[in-house]
């Protein structure tokens, strides 16, 4: 065989290889297709079940809020947290559960801050979608300006790297409303934050009378102006239903001068009432105090190294008429417990700590900080004191709770933090200072609502109103007389009304939509689910 003809030999064998290895791939390709389209018929299936159950899920949300809304009984009228059950939508079924965010169950007469979830569901797909949503118990009235993260009769300075911000651990941050702060003042630059100092989404309340530079800011943060058309009142603080010391010697007040509290070291529990001339709680000593009781001293209350513990569900009431001093020491609050505090001068807390029960001695300053309802730790100082006092968080420390003095300067130093809210004469924060804002303490119908009864059409603020001269029980409850409304306690969880029976609302035609006169605030935190599991 010449090399011609072996030539051609190999290159039809190449030629035959080319052809088969071809055939295969061919045939490759078309079993891969062939079973790819054994499932496209589900594929396809899944994605419109999808889209409609995500549809229901979506109106089933619109649906949730807008029961909030209305007056209907959700808060009670549920089935273990489920507002809406199996209801049949677009060939899907809807079932809409609430659950209150502070408890984590389901919600109770007192539930304001939810979270709504709304699931559609359709031949085995499913799709939610859910809120947080602020949904007050009642239109009452704020009058002790608890919907200010700060509010000063005459000034704000922060500076350094101070900070004022939301609570990032409260229920309703999620919900993005802004920082309020507030004054009386009308100087220039009675508002000032310089340095790396930040208000975050912040706006300040000032006099419409007050000078154009009121607030000057010298960094690249913002704070948003807001003149108010009258000044804001600041009534006195409630009063503390304590005498004031005899020092006459006469009475039973007068022969328990000279006795003091002294706890060094060891632990106690206290279950009645104690008024005594100094109470010291020192040298890692451990004092709880149970039930519905309250502790009185004639001068100071001082805590050093040691710890104070409101008991589980323990309403505790705690007077100083001279000064609070706490230098490395604690008082700490046990679930469902509350604590009212009233001192008559000065507040200094050095590493200290004033907030709910920790397993710790850690104290985080950083926002980072366990929820507490700062409306159960109220702070006032005595209606008494006339003459101005500073009340000053150093070092490393912490208060979780809404104080009200107008006549105490702040001072809020070092690496200290307030988780609340402070109303104060004049309140400087600086170095690493930071006020911790929870939206809890803001009803929504206080002075930064410019809608609220508490204005008259004019934009000035109700006379009544302005003459309000004390956060008093009986001073509130005239007020909601003189207004017809309702008026929240600064003291409490009461709220004083008129007296008049509530008007029953009239039933709208069924031609019109059910009225939706509940203001409330929501945020949409998830929506749609994982496509992953389209093909099972």
């Amino acid at each position: 065989m010449n090399v011609n003809a072996q030539s051609r030999i190999r290159s039809r064998g190449v030629a035959m290889l080319l052809v088969l290895v071809s055939l295969m791939m061919a045939t490759i390709l078309t079993a891969a297709y062939v079973a790819s389209r054994d499932n496209s018929a589900t594929i396809g299936a899944n994605v419109a079940n999808s889209a409609t159950a995500r549809w229901v899920a979506d109106s089933g949300l619109d649906v949730g809020l807008t029961i909030l809304q209305t007056k209907a009984n959700w808060r009670q009228e549920h089935d273990g947290g489920t507002l809406v059950r199996d209801f049949p939508v677009m060939g899907g079924t809807l079932n809409i559960d609430v659950i209150d965010v502070e408890t984590g169950i389901p919600p109770d007469a007192n539930t304001e801050n939810v979270r709504l979830t709304a699931r559609g569901l359709l031949d085995g797909v499913e799709q939610s979608a859910s809120a947080i949503a602020y949904v007050p118990v009642d239109t009452s009235v704020d009058v002790d300006l608890s919907e200010f993260a700060l509010f000063a009769t005459q000034g704000i300075t922060l500076t350094d790297d101070a900070l004022i911000t939301r609570w990032p651990m409260a229920p309703q941050t999620t919900l993005g409303r802004p920082i309020s702060l507030g004054t009386r003042a009308t100087n220039a630059f009675s508002v000032s934050v310089d340095g790396n100092a930040a208000v975050i989404d912040g706006r300040a309340f000032y006099p419409i009378t007050a000078s154009s530079s009121i607030i000057a800011v010298s960094n690249d943060s913002t704070l948003v102006a807001h003149p108010i058309g009258d000044l804001i009142p600041t009534p006195l603080p409630p009063v503390s239903g304590e005498p004031a010391p005899d020092t006459s010697g006469g009475g039973i007040i007068g022969e328990l001068i000279g006795l003091v509290l002294n706890l060094l070291g060891g632990t106690s529990t206290q279950t009645t009432d104690m008024r005594v001339d100094n109470a010291t709680i020192a040298s890692n000593a451990t004092r709880t105090m149970n039930g519905n009781i309250e502790l009185v001293s004639d001068t100071d209350l001082t805590i050093n190294d040691s710890k104070l513990i409101i008991g589980n569900n323990a309403h505790v009431k705690l007077v100083a008429f001279d000064d609070l001093m706490l230098d490395k020491g604690a008082i700490e609050l046990k679930p469902g417990a509350t604590l009212s505090i009233y001192v008559g001068d000065r507040i200094y807390l050095k590493d200290g700590y004033i907030g709910s029960f920790r397993t710790n001695s850690i104290i985080d300053t950083s926002g980072s900080a366990s929820w507490m309802d700062p409306e159960r730790l109220k702070i006032f100082r005595l209606p008494e004191a006339t003459t101005s006092t500073l009340w000053e968080l150093d070092g490393k420390s912490l208060i979780k709770g809404s104080i009200y003095a107008p006549l105490a300067d702040f001072l809020i130093s070092d690496e200290s933090a307030i988780y609340g809210r402070v109303a104060g004469q004049q309140i400087t924060i600086d170095q690493k200072g930071a006020v911790f804002y929870d939206h809890a303490l803001d009803g929504r119908w206080g002075y930064t609502a410019t809608d609220s009864p508490l204005y008259a059409a004019n934009g000035a603020i109700e006379s009544e109103v302005k003459s309000l001269s004390s956060l008093d029980a009986s001073a509130l409850q005239l007020l909601a007389v003189a207004l017809g409304l309702l008026v929240d306690s600064a003291t409490s969880d009461d709220v004083y009304s008129s007296g008049e029976a509530p008007v029953s609302p009239t039933e709208p035609p069924e031609t019109q939509p059910t009225p939706r006169p509940i203001q409330i605030t929501y945020s949409i935190i998830s929506y749609g689910a994982d496509i992953a599991g389209w093909e099972q």
